[in-house]
């Protein structure tokens, strides 16, 4: 699947103001499920020095210094990209060891420490939820991550939050509503109590009713052996396929100026083919 997508972020200052070191992470991810075809992007006012990099984790990243004062701060982008995994499950175990939980890899199996540094539940909740998705899955790893998608799916009220953090999993078990963002942290959380490596995804789904058309959508991503990182939309139930587009689309950055105030605005348009 191809998705066409333009991103327009607009920041204004009440007063002129100096901006401070930006990092721009605008780029879609490429990888096996997923490549870019064309990225362009334009930022007001220019900056006066741009680099292109990549993160920690592989990700294209880029940085963005400015000397003059300005009002406004806006940056655009258009990008095509394309999406191939048609089938998530294609692939194969890599030892029988991993079909059963809890999931044990490797040594040579090297992962950020944030992705697979729980092995009990934190919350009495959390740990429900986890037992009655190993139950109904029989203690299967595939089935587990497809039956947890479905669990939180089903039980839990999605709603639109436009800013702030994830809410603590604890805090989205407890009231069973939240945003993309919030249920993701909570799949992971999940996951990592069986011993499964989970990480937090952004980026874009076509079609989905459900989410504000102006901002981004979450999901997680499982480690799985034979398989690699594997995405799970415990928003919409489903393991992930060509319908997602990885891509962080986050603007990092401070200004400087005295009583200044700042407003954001955003506009989005994702077109699929």
């Amino acid at each position: 699947m191809k998705f066409q997508v333009e991103h327009a972020g607009e920041y204004l200052y009440s007063k002129p103001v100096y901006l401070e070191l930006h990092i721009l992470r605008l780029r879609p991810r490429n990888d096996p499920a997923q490549r870019e075809i064309s990225f362009e992007s334009q930022i007001d006012p220019r900056p006066s020095q741009y680099e292109e990099a990549l993160d920690a984790e592989g990700n294209s990243i880029a940085y963005a210094w400015f000397t003059e004062l300005t009002e406004h701060l806006t940056i655009r982008t258009r990008l095509e990209a394309e999406t191939f995994r048609v089938n998530p499950y294609g692939f194969l175990l890599t030892d029988i060891a991993h079909q059963n939980l809890p999931l044990r890899y490797s040594e040579s199996e090297i992962f950020p420490t944030e992705a697979l540094s729980l092995s009990a539940p934190r919350d009495i909740a959390i740990g429900a939820l986890v037992r009655a998705a190993a139950e109904e899955s029989g203690g299967e790893t595939m089935r587990f991550l497809t039956t947890l998608s479905r669990m939180i799916f089903e039980r839990a009220t999605v709603e639109v939050r436009h800013a702030g953090c994830p809410k603590p999993p604890a805090e989205t078990v407890g009231t069973m509503r939240g945003a993309c963002r919030d249920l993701a942290v909570l799949y992971n959380e999940c996951c990592r109590t069986q011993g499964i490596a989970a990480r937090f995804v952004s980026g874009y789904h076509m079609g989905d009713s459900m989410i504000d058309e102006n901002y981004q959508r979450a999901w997680s991503e499982a480690y799985i052996p034979g398989g690699g990182w594997r995405g799970f939309d415990p928003t919409l139930g489903l393991a992930v396929a060509d319908g997602h587009l990885a891509l962080a689309a986050r603007v990092e950055g401070t200004f400087r100026g005295t009583g200044s105030r700042s407003e954001m605005s955003v506009q989005l348009a994702i077109q699929t083919s």
